[in-house]
């Protein structure tokens, strides 16, 4: 099979096949209809490259067997170019595969907009316009209404002024300009005078002298473009997604021109017109929580206003300073979307002097007074396609764009909240979710270590991985006010929180391209009735806060692990009786908290895992489903925590990453190569392999084998090469050794205990981490035990390190040194020979 591949990559080297439509037809003799590790070999092969396998029926069929085994394969970017129907010929025992491609003439749209021209020099005239401002008639405001009104006012004057709204012409189908300098244009003119001279001449040396200034002229334009392209990636602050457009407008042959949202289905028939489109997204987004509940008949039901045990109650938002609101601007992720007032938090940020004094008064005013300005209430929505037909509503989701400057006073009110939550210890362990050093891993990381805990004390775990849906958006206002009140939060500050969660509004935008003109439309205003505010700062904090009590409420029949709305209920027991009892329970509690509290419970895309009863291989709730694996936060966990599903996922994300490191390299210099790898490819690896890279060493070598391939692809070398040198000398670490420097990092983080603590001595081995005694071998995988292990291994020098960071460091260092394969290549590093 490595022959066979090493075939079809020569055959692909021989021409730009990520720029043409490519096709690959033959007898594979690899079963698409049967998952093996020759199927799987293949596809990722093929991914490696941007291909696609088209699924096919039966291919071959005998008296026993039926099998696929004929292959059509195309671009991935070019699935909807063609038509492939299986003919019976009677020629052979295989069926045949007629393959029809769909050409159709491109047709050049030189569309025109009217957008706002945010050029480097008219926002220098805004800055300076604002700078020149007294502000006299916000500061002198007593009313957070008025005072914002006024501010919003000058704002957009200033705006419209300096960057005013113009017509511009899009050409997007048009080669990308070539980038050029006065040696490229000179190298330009020395070439077509030698073409001049060869034509007039017609000697075979004036044409030798001509091809050479054209390569020479050739590899000054790709050196150019490469560098482009290399510092657009370095500026842009969303890197993967730079490296992707960098790729995409490389590609000769692009989709085509996308016009806007043409045509919506509406009670059975098709509308066109965009302003009926547009009420009609926003009808259906502003509304489909409230129906999702009228459906499973639920009703809101107000819960007792129970004040928690808090000796320091949330009375009031304390004023801000200039500072404060200083260090919150200039921590704003730099974005070019904004909300209605079109302030782009880049235009905050680059403008943040001129703006921090009346926002100081604006914030102050509704802190104290308790107000949220109405006009930092309506959220602009852009709809966004999903999957399935474009003239279905439910097939598209909205994206909420809100004011920056809402959100500025969003994350000065957040402070003051986990302020009063954190002196009062009032936020569950168990929630992951939107809070400091808490994440999607540590979440995964006690669900790995729980399970593991309780197989090690001949526990069976019940795991039911609860599915809520619009769990964001079905809250009731009134729900979520109670359960801040429970948590202590009184008064004027409560007001605040009731004044900024209550009488907000919607609308929808779209894009609609009509005879080259683009233009933007409207819906009208919904209210939202239900919900946290969608793309604010507070509303997944809100949310948080509101299921704060459900660890409590399923106590103690069931361990909760929470991550936003991602929720697993642990039960364990020796028992079977007694786990398939509790376990009953723990579920029927969580319904009934769903009934209490606005959260629609999926029955149809909740499962359950058991781990550990091997006798057990029915469902213990006939209506849920019993599953061998299902993907939690982005990985996928196995019944026996084996990890093989998982390495299959990832292993088929980083060989289609292989394609995007090719094409990087062919149009970016080094620098840009080696972002790449990091942004998005090693990334996946990272993600999680505390929890994962103690797998089997067969999974961990498949993925160092795709590993191998992205730096042979990065330096160009055979794949016969060893791949050691290569790790040492860009610095980069084998899945081993990432594995080993963050379980390591992660056991201390953890604080565990060390030797010195069980006798209080100090000894040789006293900073070593305490290994408790176990029966099974998976208990060594557990990310806190395997973290010590390989801890405690460590050279003495860097054991010692004063802190976190600075055994980061040193220990990255050391393992770039020693490019380990396998663990057991690392518990021997003092005879490792690379």
């Amino acid at each position: 099979m490595t022959q066979a591949f090493q075939v079809i990559t020569n055959a692909l080297l021989t021409f730009p096949h990520e720029q043409n439509i490519t096709i690959l037809l033959g007898d594979t003799n690899i079963d698409d209809l049967t998952l093996t590790s020759g199927r799987t070999r293949f596809t990722e092969f093929l991914t490696s490259y941007d291909i696609k396998r088209l699924q096919l029926p039966p291919t071959r069929i005998t008296k026993d067997t039926s099998t696929s085994i004929d292959a059509v394969c195309i671009n991935s970017n070019n699935l909807e170019d063609i038509e492939v129907e299986v003919l019976k010929t009677g020629i052979s025992d295989h069926t045949g595969q007629l393959c029809q491609l769909k050409l159709t003439e491109k047709v050049k749209l030189n569309t025109t907009s009217v957008r706002r021209h945010l050029n480097k020099n008219n926002l220098a005239e805004f800055k300076t316009l604002l700078a020149a401002e007294s502000w006299e008639c916000v500061l002198t405001c007593e009313e957070v209404e008025e005072a914002y009104n006024n501010f919003i006012l000058k704002v957009t004057t200033a705006l419209d002024l300096t960057c005013p709204n113009k017509k511009s012409r899009n050409n997007k189908n048009l080669k990308k300009a070539v980038f050029c300098d006065k040696e490229a244009r000179n190298l330009k003119i020395s070439f077509l005078e030698a073409e001049d001279m060869y034509k007039i001449s017609g000697q075979e040396e004036d044409k030798q002298q001509a091809a050479i200034r054209k390569k020479t002229y050739d590899l000054k334009l790709k050196s150019l473009r490469k560098r482009h392209n290399t510092e657009y990636i370095n500026k842009s602050e969303n890197k993967p997604k730079a490296i992707w457009d960098t790729i995409n407008s490389e590609r000769r042959r692009n989709k085509q021109q996308d016009s806007g949202l043409h045509n919506l289905k509406i009670d059975g028939q098709i509308v066109t017109d965009p302003t009926a489109v547009a009420n009609h997204f926003n009808e259906y987004f502003s509304n489909a929580a409230e129906n999702m509940l009228s459906k499973n008949s639920q009703t809101t039901v107000n819960s007792a206003r129970t004040l928690s045990d808090i000796q320091v109650p949330l009375t009031c938002f304390s004023t801000t300073s200039t500072n404060e609101i200083r260090k919150i601007i200039n921590s704003l992720k730099p974005k070019s979307s904004a909300g209605l007032d079109e302030m782009s938090s880049n235009i905050v940020i680059y403008c943040c002097e001129e703006f921090i004094v009346p926002l100081q008064h604006i914030i102050n005013l509704s802190f104290q007074s308790g107000e949220f300005p109405t006009k930092l209430k309506i959220a602009k929505i852009h709809p966004l396609h999903k999957k399935g037909s474009k003239n279905e509503v439910e097939n598209f989701r909205p994206i909420s764009l809100i004011s920056t400057f809402s959100k500025i006073l969003e994350k000065l009110a957040l402070s003051r909240l986990f302020n009063h939550l954190d002196n009062n210890h009032l936020l569950t362990n168990h929630q992951h979710g939107f809070l400091q050093k808490r994440s999607t891993v540590t979440a995964i990381v006690d669900l790995v270590e729980h399970i593991t805990d309780n197989l090690e004390d001949r526990e069976s775990t019940v795991s039911i991985f609860l599915d809520l849906s619009k769990a964001f958006d079905s809250l009731s206002h009134g729900l979520i006010l109670d359960k801040l009140h429970n948590l202590g939060i009184q008064n004027t500050a409560l007001k605040w929180f009731s004044k900024y969660i209550q009488g907000r509004y919607q609308l929808v935008e779209i894009s609609q391209s009509i005879n080259g003109q683009k233009t933007k439309i409207r819906s009208g205003l919904q209210p939202i009735r239900r919900g946290v505010p969608q793309g604010s700062v507070l509303g997944p904090v809100l949310f948080i806060l509101f299921t704060n009590d459900l660890p409590s409420y399923l106590d103690p029949y069931s361990y909760t692990i929470m991550y936003a709305d991602d929720s697993v209920l642990l039960t364990s027991s020796k028992s079977f009786e007694t786990l398939e009892i509790n376990s009953f329970i723990a579920l029927n509690l969580a319904t009934q908290y769903c009934e209490k509290n606005d959260l629609v419970f999926n029955q149809s895309k909740t499962n359950h895992i058991i781990f550990g009863n091997r006798q057990c291989n029915t469902s213990i709730f006939p209506q849920l489903q019993l599953a061998s694996s299902t993907k939690y936060l982005g990985v996928t966990i196995d019944d026996k925590l084996s990890w093989k599903s998982h390495i299959d996922v990832l292993c088929s994300k980083l060989s289609s990453t292989l394609f995007a490191l090719r094409r990087i390299k062919a149009v970016c210099t080094p620098e840009a190569m080696t972002i790449a790898y990091h942004s998005l490819f090693e990334s996946h690896i990272r993600y999680a392999i505390v929890a994962w890279g103690g797998s089997s060493h067969s999974n961990l070598e498949r993925v160092l084998i795709v590993q191998k391939k992205a730096l042979r692809i990065m330096t160009g070398v055979d794949w016969c090469t060893s791949c050691r040198p290569i790790f040492k000398e860009l610095r980069l670490l084998t899945v081993t050794n990432l594995y080993i420097l963050e379980t390591i990092l992660f056991a201390i983080n953890k604080n565990l205990t060390r030797n010195m603590d069980l006798h209080g001595y100090s000894t040789r081995n006293g900073n070593n981490f305490s290994l408790p005694l176990h029966r099974l071998s998976l208990y060594e995988k557990k990310p806190s035990y395997a973290g010590a292990k390989l801890f405690n291994n460590l050279p003495p020098e860097l054991k010692s390190q004063a802190d976190l960071k600075s055994v980061k460091k040193h220990l990255t260092k050391w393992l770039q040194e020693k490019p380990f394969y396998t663990i057991e290549e690392f518990l021997d590093w003092q005879n490792f020979h690379d």
